[in-house]
């Protein structure tokens, strides 16, 4: 689905670490070089992420950045696990809502998620609202969020034949 009168609109999800962002990152200037090169509008490109985390402040001010507060799932000690989990679990629905309400004011034509916990909350929302979802996997052993989400995904591209193999093969694209 593109955008009928003006640029695509393109949201990426994806962070908390570089190996998340800055795939988003090339892949948002990748969509700018193609779209100048065939001499279509520039897409209007958005991210959303953790406005404490790697995305949030390699991005604010430098590009369109929406902020949810979402945290990983913590793995330990059982002490640790309930007390964090606990916290986890209220972020993540809380995530989820905020995300909704940023998708409907961005208003996309495709998500894509790059990977990490930041982008299981915009992506799944994403997909529930049926904005066309695309997760790209640069690692070659997908987390759980992306394992998570790519029954979700319309398509998913991926680096190494090993992540394909870990995930939806009827929608992988290489």
């Amino acid at each position: 689905m593109v955008a009928q009168n003006g640029p695509i609109r393109i949201m990426f999800a994806g962070g908390g670490t570089g190996g998340h962002l800055y795939p988003a990152m090339r892949l948002a200037e990748g969509a700018r070089v193609f779209a100048q090169n065939r001499g279509l509008p520039d897409p209007e490109i958005a991210f959303i992420g953790n406005e404490d985390g790697l995305e949030g402040r390699m991005l604010s001010g430098k590009e369109t950045f929406f902020a949810i507060d979402v945290q990983s799932f913590h793995r330990g000690s059982i002490a640790t696990m309930i007390t964090k989990n606990l916290a986890f679990l209220g972020k993540l629905l809380k995530s989820y809502v905020r995300s909704n309400a940023i998708l409907e004011k961005f208003a996309p034509d495709i998500m894509v998620g790059t990977g990490g916990y930041v982008s299981g909350p915009p992506v799944y929302a994403a997909a529930k609202m049926e904005i066309p979802t695309l997760i790209q996997e640069q690692n070659s052993y997908p987390g759980v969020t992306t394992r998570l989400l790519a029954k979700h995904a319309q398509e998913i591209h991926v680096a190494y034949e090993e992540a394909a193999e870990r995930l939806d093969k009827k929608k992988r694209q290489n």
